[in-house]
Order: structure tokens, then C-alpha cells, then sequence
């Protein structure tokens, strides 16, 4: 407000100083009137963009909190019905079946009103990152709808290569689905289809606003690409070396922004640096300089954290014991000796911990503690994580080195 009441009082000033009316030059008058216009344009997409995305949320709430009402209906008529003694009645069976299906019809229903209103708000405004993403994870729950929509209602421009992606580092080469595709069963396609579909919304972010979480779906969904041609021995070597670098593109961008973390709220990405090591592991690309980033950030975050954050990676830990048995170390001694570092460093953090251990073991056992039964029984699993790992450690690594 401040800065247009000062304009107009400096324009009002001009105009009728001294009784007069004054006029500003034609070419003044127009370029004025065209630059009003212009900077009222860009704010009139602005506006729509935010307005289609914000009504999209709410059509995406509205949508969850009615399916999870029917649902919760659904529910309570089967437990109802299982109460008594007698067998359900058919036209119960009827009536529930319905219900469910009229709230999924009602859900796959909203997706498509979802995605006419994140596509309008891409449309309006091509920089608005949180709607690509809206659009990406609609395609993956469109996915499983019956009847499936066609995979080509899902069409978005190509990549582009622009200056934003060149500072993150963006690969330089798009991959493509060859004409091999044509070859595929329907259902074949149409997985692959969507998939290809779902990694196109995604790589549209890259040019605007971007979050870890994109980062890692781009990895995730090339990986899965990988794994498809590997299912289907489709021997592309062009398409799987792109579809890799975009893997190992994915993976590394959301591992260095969201990677040294023990656990997350956001289960999205709750041990990503050990989905990019398997990634990498899986394909072949497990060289030491990726290897080694990877377990040192893991090996800071016990240094660092566990006096805040306890509790024990038994992902990880069961992850380097399967491959042990799997022979994986056989020729990598390197590897080895680096998850070993690792899990020696939750071992000894964890020793050191035995008195705070105690004293929670305590309070979990006490009649008076104010812990809610929930909170006791999560803690007293946590502490049996760790009391289960120190003895297998202990056991195979007593004379620090390793079986087999």
C-alpha cells in the first residue's frame, strides 16, 4: 500500500500543481500503459497458478478425509457384524462391497480433477515446482486405478537443458524409450509407460524450486527403470548408461541434501544413504569413492547424533550381514573393514551409554513412570535392538575380524 499511496501522490502533485492541467508526452503515456499491462500480466498468472494449485490441495484433502470417512465406516460395519455369533448376512456382504467401492470411485474420481487443476497451474506458471510434483505422484496413484487412464493423458514437454539445470549439475543427455516398447505385452507397456511418465514430471522441477524429495524419486524411478530392463533382457547399452547416470544423478543430489540422517518424519526418505548404496551396489557402480562417502556420513551420524537419537539402524546392520553371507566381501576386504568401522563405532557409543540404558530400563518397569504403554513398549524394543546387536557383534567381530 505504502509504495502505490506514494506514487500517487507524487503524480497527483505533477498534475495539478498550480491549477493547471499538465499531460505527460504520448510516448510516456504509452510505454507507462504497456509496462502497467505487462507487470499486471505476470502477476495475473502468478495469481491463477497459486489459485489452481491451492484449489488442487484442497481437492486432494478433501478427497483423503472422505475416503478415510468411508472407510472408517466400511469398518465399523464389519466389526460389527463379526461380533455376533451368527454368520454375516449376504446382503451385508452386498452392502459393504459397495460402500468400498463407491469411496474408491469417489477417490480415483477426485484424481482426475486433481490433476486438471495441478497441469492449469504448471500451465499458468512453468516454474511452479510443487505442482510438477503434485502431477508426478498423481501419475503413481492413477497407476492402480481399474480401468487404468491412458498412459497418454500423461504428456509433458521434454527437458529441457537451461542454465538452472546446468548449475545442479543436471546430466547433459535425456533418456528415451526405444521402439522396442512396441514390443511389449499391453501390461508391460503400460508399466513402463507410466513409469517413464512419472520420471518426465519429475525432471520438470529441475529448472524451478526443487526438494530433496524429487532428488530421490528421479534416482528411484530410473533404478526401477534399470531393473525393468534387466526383468525383461532388453539390450539397450545407450538407454541403460543414461538411465544410470539419471540413477546416480537422483540418488547422489538427495543423498548430499537429506542424506546423514537416522530417521526422518518424513518416511520418504528415512535411510536414503543405505537405498542409494544398494542402488549403486545392485548396478554394478559400487566404486570406493561412492562407497566410502557413503558409510563415512554414516559413521559421523553415530559420532554425532546417537546422544540425541539412540536409536539403533537395524536396516543397516542386517543390510552388512546379508552381505556377508552373500559372499559380497569375498574380493572387496576395503568394503568390509569400512562397515565394520562403522558398526564398531555404534558398539562402543552404545557401551558407553549402559548406565543411561539402565536408568531407562528402570523407569520403563516402574508403576509411577508417566511413559504411556505405547511410548514403554516402542522404548523397550528400541533397547532390545541394541542388546541383540552388541551380542551378534560381539560374536563376529570379537577378535575384530570377520567371519568367513
Amino acid at each position: 500500500m505504502m509504495p502505490s499511496a506514494g506514487i500517487f501522490a507524487v503524480f497527483s502533485g505533477f498534475l495539478v500543481s498550480e491549477g493547471k492541467r499538465k499531460t505527460f508526452p504520448r510516448a510516456v503515456g504509452l510505454a507507462f500503459l504497456f509496462l502497467t499491462l505487462f507487470f499486471s500480466f505476470i502477476a495475473l498468472k502468478t495469481a491463477l497458478a497459486d489459485s489452481f494449485y491451492a484449489y488442487g490441495i484442497y481437492q486432494r484433502e478433501k478427497a483423503q478425509n472422505q475416503y478415510l470417512k468411508d472407510m472408517e465406516s466400511v469398518g465399523r460395519a464389519i466389526v460389527l457384524s463379526s461380533k455376533g455369533s451368527e454368520e454375516t448376512p449376504e446382503w451385508l456382504e452386498d452392502a459393504i462391497r459397495k460402500e468400498k467401492a463407491a469411496a474408491a470411485e469417489r477417490l480415483s474420481s477426485s484424481y482426475y480433477s486433481q490433476y486438471l487443476f495441478f497441469t492449469n497451474a504448471l500451465i499458468a506458471d512453468p516454474g511452479l515446482s510443487s505442482a510438477t510434483y503434485e502431477i508426478a505422484t498423481l501419475i503413481g496413484k492413477m497407476e492402480e486405478l481399474v480401468p487404468r487412464p491412458p498412459f497418454l493423458l500423461f504428456d509433458f514437454p521434454p527437458f529441457r537443458y537451461t542454465g538452472v539445470s546446468a548449475l545442479r549439475e543436471a546430466p547433459t543427455e535425456y533418456p528415451e524409450l526405444g521402439r522396442w516398447v512396441f514390443k511389449l505385452k499391453v501390461q508391460e507397456r503400460e508399466r513402463i509407460e507410466y513409469l517413464y511418465r512419472y520420471f518426465r514430471g519429475l525432471c520438470l522441477s529441475i529448472n524451478s524450486m526443487i526438494d530433496p524429495a524429487v532428488y530421490l524419486n528421479i534416482g528411484r524411478s530410473a533404478n526401477e527403470m534399470l531393473v525393468l530392463y534387466e526383468e525383461w533382457d532388453v539390450e539397450e547399452p545407450e538407454e541403460r548408461a543414461l538411465w544410470l547416470t539419471w540413477m546416480l544423478y537422483g540418488y547422489e543430489k538427495a543423498f548430499r541434501l537429506n542424506g546423514a540422517r537416522q530417521y526422518t518424519e518424513d518416511l520418504e526418505l528415512d535411510h536414503l544413504d543405505l537405498e542409494y548404496l544398494d542402488a549403486v551396489i545392485r548396478h554394478g557402480v559400487d566404486v570406493e569413492e561412492r562407497v566410502t562417502e557413503v558409510l563415512g556420513f554414516r559413521r559421523r551420524l553415530a559420532q554425532h547424533t546417537l546422544k540425541k537419537d539412540w536409536r539403533f539402524p537395524k536396516k543397516w546392520y542386517n543390510y552388512f550381514v546379508e552381505k556377508m553371507d552373500d559372499g559380497y566381501f569375498a574380493g572387496r576386504p576395503t568394503y568390509r573393514d569400512r562397515f565394520i568401522e562403522v558398526f564398531e563405532e555404534y558398539a562402543r557409543r552404545y557401551r558407553e551409554m549402559e548406565g543411561y540404558f539402565r536408568e531407562m530400563d528402570n523407569a520403563l518397569q516402574s508403576k509411577e513412570t508417566k511413559i504411556s504403554a505405547a511410548d514403554r513398549y516402542e522404548l523397550y524394543r528400541d533397547m532390545k535392538d541394541i542388546e541383540r546387536f552388541l551380542e551378534d557383534f560381539e560374536r563376529r567381530f570379537s577378535n575384530g575380524a570377520a567371519e568367513g
